[in-house]
């Protein structure tokens, strides 16, 4: 998207400019079956213990799926895709939303709840090196702490938020804003998703209404104490 380029990226800064690239270049690294592999760990195509019974577990998808479903193989560019989460995988924002909270958590699997009453269920701790996932939360605060990072606009002046920005595109339409995360990044109290369809860049419609959000759970906070 940045059309005078990058130029030469770590990990960290490739989350925080959203960068399809380093992304296609580590996805021709894996294979599908790797790609997947961790998807499932983080909590992707797997069902939900959640209140609501119709909800879709989506799909993540392998070459052993694409044989079964299409009668076709699967090709390595369909893996740069993937890598950046297109091609066929589906998600809902729920899962998404356990995904960020199993990252700011270091790992420890929680089942998302809609009834306060409702017993929380066992910590499942994924099989994910904890080195691995402290990497991404670095690169998380970086999106919207950094002054390159594509989140700059959910800052708020009473902590530091990590997230991850993101655009999905549904052409010829406009595409939809994602932009998920944890706050405060240092010691997680809240994890949030924010979808706006048809809202264009995630780091745009999506950081304003995270901003509007956090201040209004701050004011909350603030009167509970």
């Amino acid at each position: 998207w940045y059309e005078k380029g990058h130029g030469s990226l770590n990990l960290y800064e490739a989350l925080e400019r959203s960068c399809n690239v380093y992304f296609y270049n580590l996805g021709a690294r894996l294979t599908p079956e790797d790609i997947s592999h961790y998807a499932h760990e983080l909590g992707l195509g797997e069902k939900m213990g959640f209140e609501m019974t119709n909800m879709t577990q989506g799909l993540v998808p392998n070459s052993e799926w694409k044989q079964k479903r299409m009668h076709q193989p699967w090709y390595q560019g369909e893996t740069l895709s993937f890598a950046i989460g297109q091609s066929y995988l589906l998600v809902s924002p729920i899962q998404i939303l356990r995904l960020t909270a199993t990252i700011a958590k270091n790992g420890q699997r929680v089942e998302p709840r809609l009834l306060l009453e409702k017993p929380m269920g066992r910590h499942v701790k994924i099989g994910i090196h904890e080195k691995n996932l402290k990497a991404i939360r670095q690169g998380m605060l970086q999106v919207v702490e950094s002054e390159y990072g594509t989140g700059q606009l959910a800052r708020v002046d009473f902590g530091k938020i990590a997230a991850k920005t993101g655009t999905a595109q549904v052409p010829p339409k406009k595409a939809h804003g994602w932009m998920t995360g944890y706050f405060p990044a240092d010691n997680p109290k809240i994890a949030f998703v924010v979808f706006v369809e048809h809202g264009g860049s995630g780091g745009i419609a999506g950081a304003y209404v995270v901003k509007s959000m956090l201040q209004t759970w701050r004011q909350d906070v603030a009167k509970v104490v």
